[in-house]
């Protein structure tokens, strides 16, 4: 097992479930590592900060504890509640004092950092009055997980605490994010003359599919509830389809497809993929990302 975390980050864990499930801390336990497995004390082991383990085994307790206390914001909480507690040690506060000040301390935040991960570099963006903005660069190589982030938001949202600052108000919820990204069937149906169109159009699709792959892997972006709809809307009366009735033959051969939509009454009134649109960005437990056509939310 790689040692790339120290347990002085475990012990939290393992407080805050005994605390928030009747003294039980069980389910943590079990089938995380067979090294660790084989231990006579796996809890003791845990809770010692001279010990490190993965950031693997760090994700599955996290994991773990969310499922015991069926709470989502459980990593962000055991943060909290950590430093609130002094939950995560002797040592570390002895370490923290030392600093005199919050400011001194993201000076050195760094070096902090180190003495209890190895699975990220810190980077200390702006230091303004009493705000401040760290950037976390995680390291690739090892399995870093959307719980370990939200523990470290929490970590440096209350990191002032030891030093007697008050306590800064929780953020508030997360605001679901609903995007619906009108593109065309001409985004995979190639049309002489509209090169432009369906490139762009092509590209609007793939940047939402992108977002979608990011959402679930990079992760600054992990646990975002944000949902993107790719939506074909049809063939819909607008201004560009007069454009496209007046062009030239010779440059667009496929103009007399829309002059018999128009002369036929099939274009689509503006109307109906709007309303489409808006049943979209109000849906309930949509996917990360969608394809969807005119009639598709019937």
């Amino acid at each position: 097992m790689e040692k790339e975390t120290s347990c002085i980050n475990t012990k939290a864990i393992f407080d805050y479930v005994r605390a928030h499930n009747n003294g039980d801390c069980s389910g943590l336990l079990g089938g995380l590592d067979r090294e660790i497995d084989a231990l006579p004390r796996v809890e003791e082991f845990f809770k010692d900060p001279n010990n490190w383990i993965s950031c693997a085994v760090a994700a599955e307790l996290y994991k773990r504890a969310k499922t015991i206390l069926n709470d989502e914001q459980a990593p962000y909480k055991i943060a909290k509640f950590a430093i609130e507690n002094a939950s995560l040690g002797y040592i570390q506060k002895i370490f923290v004092k030392a600093f005199w000040s919050t400011k001194t301390a993201l000076r050195h935040i760094q070096r902090i950092n180190d003495k209890f991960n190895r699975s990220k570099r810190v980077e200390l963006v702006d230091v303004a009055g009493n705000a401040a903005v760290v950037r976390l660069h995680w390291d690739p190589t090892m399995a870093v997980s959307k719980d370990i982030c939200l523990y470290n938001q929490g970590t440096y949202t209350f990191m002032p605490l030891p030093w007697g600052s008050a306590p800064p108000q929780d953020p508030a919820p997360a605001i679901p994010l609903r995007i619906v990204n009108v593109s065309s069937g001409a985004a995979t149906r190639a049309s002489p003359g509209r090169s432009a169109y369906c490139q762009s159009t092509a590209a609007l699709d793939m940047a939402g599919a992108v977002l979608a792959e990011e959402l679930g892997e990079v992760p600054a972006l992990m646990g975002r509830d944000v949902a993107v709809v790719s939506y074909s809307p049809g063939v819909v009366d607008t201004a560009m389809q007069e454009q496209l009735r007046a062009a030239d033959e010779s440059s667009f051969p496929r103009k007399q497809r829309f002059v018999d939509l128009f002369t036929s009454g099939e274009l689509v009134r503006p109307e109906e993929p709007a309303l489409e649109i808006v049943e979209f960005l109000v849906a309930d437990a949509p996917p990360p990302f969608s394809r969807r056509r005119l009639g598709d939310s019937k």
